[in-house]
């Protein structure tokens, strides 16, 4: 995702869920974001996506994209 996201060029952040969901706040342009969602229905190689869900939220500032803990 964090590939993607630098790709994409959003910010925001990434983290996996004790469920084996993924959670991730997407910034950006709005046509990056919605490029960075479609990304999210394959996901990387090894992923298994099943669903994507997605709301919008007030803005949020990031500079970067990261991976949360």
């Amino acid at each position: 995702a964090l590939e993607q996201a630098n790709l994409f060029r959003v910010t925001g952040w990434v983290r996996n869920l004790a469920s084996g969901d993924v959670e991730c706040l997407i910034c950006g342009e709005e046509e990056n974001v919605e490029a960075m969602c479609e990304w999210l229905w394959d996901g990387p190689p090894a992923a298994q996506v099943q669903n994507v869900t997605t709301e919008s939220l007030a803005w949020q500032e990031y500079t970067t994209f990261m991976i949360r803990k």
